[in-house]
């Protein structure tokens, strides 16, 4: 046994085994290294953004003081020396991959977008127009805070738009062109039974998630490895209310299986118009009616006969929940250690086959 495991047959492992730490010390300098090199990068795109987002600008160089209650997403504030508007820097890292995505936007005095450019993107995989300078944000100038939630550039953007809207309106949100409502409004704590509740069996494993590329679909509670899950969204109305909240299941295969009215509000009756608003029973048979439906099938659900644009939401966000996305967020560290552990795993089977190919050959 002692002349099967000697230095000769431990070398390769260990040889291994050090390779895998130097790579591993190699990334961590990199990263160090390039650190710096990025961020003058990121520096130089933001000062040369500031007079293409508010053309015609100037601008000093000096960033205001930022309020204490600014948002995360607001890194910086430009005021325009003669009066044309303010600059954000604005910084997310809600998007697909986590990454940061960086972009600034100009605001007139009226509250509308004079201009945006994007100055960082971090993420592995982008379409051209998401790069530095790209030309994603020109579909945006001349949107006030009310136009944003309307904006979509389409699928190339997909599980971005959502995040660099909600940056967006906190922008708006802090210069005082939009009022700074709850993310949800409602504890989560009451939602999270809630859905415990509806989703039956296995709730205690349930964990919550936030979707990235949704506009009325807040959190997403799964089970980690499972396909069912219970969704829950909710929508403002032009008056600054829930105009409806639901939680609602669906099963593996995408199809819903159980749906809950939490809020429900349309307009009073109006007589002299003769608007008159569903009854209850009618809302009940409406929220009803999404069970069983997959993506393919939800559309067919017919809207409620007196709450046209409230129950044409919800069946967009009935859509949503059902094609809705989470990803689970990784940093660097656990993709390294991976790494590490997979090269040590390779290092050890090679070294147990020279082991086990000297001992078959008794030397």
């Amino acid at each position: 046994m002692n002349k099967i495991i000697n230095k000769e047959n431990l070398k390769p492992v260990l040889v291994l085994s050090v390779i895998c730490i130097i790579v591993a010390a190699l990334m961590g300098a990199v990263n160090m290294l390039t650190e710096p090199v990025i961020k003058d990068r990121n520096e130089k795109a933001i000062a040369e953004s500031l007079g293409k987002v508010m053309p015609g600008g100037q601008f000093d160089g000096e960033s205001d003081a930022l309020k204490k209650d600014a948002p995360e997403t607001i890194s910086r504030v430009y005021t325009e020396k003669t009066g044309k508007g303010t600059v954000v820097v604005l910084v997310t890292n809600k998007g697909y991959t986590g990454k940061n995505i960086g972009f600034t936007v100009g605001i007139d005095t009226e509250g509308k977008i004079v201009g945006m450019q994007v100055t960082q993107n971090e993420e592995s995989i982008i379409p051209s127009e998401l790069k530095p300078g790209g030309s994603y944000g020109s579909h945006y100038v001349g949107a006030g805070a009310k136009d944003i939630a309307e904006l979509v550039t389409g699928a190339t953007v997909h599980f971005t738009e959502g995040a660099i809207k909600s940056a967006l309106n906190d922008a708006f949100v802090y210069l005082g062109f939009a009022e700074n409502k709850p993310e949800i409004p409602r504890d989560e704590s009451e939602i999270f039974a809630l859905a415990k509740e509806l989703y039956g069996e296995g709730a205690e494993n349930l964990e919550s998630y936030t979707p990235t590329d949704s506009v009325y679909v807040k959190r997403v509670y799964k089970e980690r490895g499972k396909d069912a899950f219970v969704a829950y969204a909710f929508t403002y109305s032009q008056y600054g209310h829930p105009e409806f909240e639901f939680i609602i299941k669906v099963d593996e295969s995408r199809k819903v299986t159980a749906i809950n009215k939490i809020v429900w509000k349309v307009s009073d009756p109006k007589p002299e118009w003769g608007y008159v608003p569903p009854s209850e029973e009618a809302v009940d048979a409406f929220f009803e009616s999404f069970v069983g439906k997959d993506a393919s099938t939800v559309s067919s659900v017919e809207i409620a006969t007196g709450a046209t644009n409230t129950a044409g939401r919800v069946r967009e966000a009935a859509l949503e929940a059902i094609e809705v996305t989470v990803t689970e967020k990784r940093g660097p560290a656990p993709r390294i250690i991976g790494i590490v552990a997979l090269v040590l795993a390779a290092g050890a089977f090679v070294g147990y086959e020279i082991i086990k190919r000297r001992r078959t050959s008794g030397k």
